[in-house]
């Protein structure tokens, strides 16, 4: 009955969001705030869902940098898909197509190959077998090693242009507001997106940023903000000035 797949779809989606986009560390634990935007799935939205997820990625790297923290959480999967396609550091040496069911392999194909091109959506390009030439257990050393090794050659700041022309039609309607200078919000968190200071991302030459629109005091009063269970806020009403 429609009443029941409505149920399968609520629990889809809030485990979704849960799991992948808005992450905590409470364990496997949803927050039930999520359900009061699933009442009429037939209903479109205007929520801004990517500003949000990004609101709270920028957060919890905000927190993550902190001496002694010991744990991150957040839409992690961007952020790993953004390193790899960006940086080498951690990237996958070996990309290979898996072989479809009942495909035979190519004897004479490279097993070194690399097939980064063959989905147009942008993530799903790293749907593949992976081979990494460091283990999964290094140290954290290791990596901070890593990153101080990177030089500006090695850095690639536009992995999207190859595939930008395959992209739905919605991603380049929308191009002028990658450049948006906008509060990010996500319930209690604001946080904000300064493009101005990555325009190589953009194919754009890098100039001195302009000043930030918020100073660093106001930042860091956003930031002692916090969310308690069990109190509810309307934080529309709260953050009145960034709506």
């Amino acid at each position: 009955m429609d009443r029941e797949i409505h149920w399968h779809a609520r629990a889809l989606v809030l485990d979704m969001l849960g799991s992948i986009v808005f992450t905590d560390t409470s364990g496997d634990g949803v927050p039930t705030m999520y359900l009061q935007f699933m009442q009429d799935l037939g209903q479109q939205t205007e929520y801004n869902w990517r500003a949000a997820a990004l609101a709270v990625l920028y957060r919890q790297l905000s927190m993550g940098a902190k001496k002694g923290r010991l744990e991150i959480s957040g839409p992690l999967l961007p952020l790993q898909l953004w390193s790899w396609s960006l940086l080498p550091l951690g990237r996958p040496k070996v990309i290979f197509e898996k072989p479809k069911e009942g495909d035979e392999p190519d004897e004479e194909e490279d097993e070194h190959e690399v097939h980064l091109d063959y989905n147009p959506v942008f993530g799903a390009k790293w749907c593949a077998a992976h081979a990494f030439d460091v283990p999964h257990n290094a140290v954290t050393e290791y990596y901070r090693n890593q990153i101080d090794l990177i030089r500006e050659g090695v850095v690639d700041w536009q992995p999207y242009d190859d595939l930008l022309e395959q992209m739905p039609f919605e991603v380049h309607q929308d191009s002028d507001w990658w450049f948006a200078r906008v509060p990010l919000m996500h319930f209690w968190i604001v946080e904000f997106h300064y493009p101005h200071k990555v325009m190589r991302q953009f194919g754009l030459r890098q100039t001195i940023p302009p000043s930030l629109p918020r100073g660093q005091a106001e930042v860091r009063r956003l930031r002692k903000i916090k969310h308690s269970a069990g109190k509810s806020n309307n934080w529309e009403l709260v953050h009145a000035n960034y709506v």
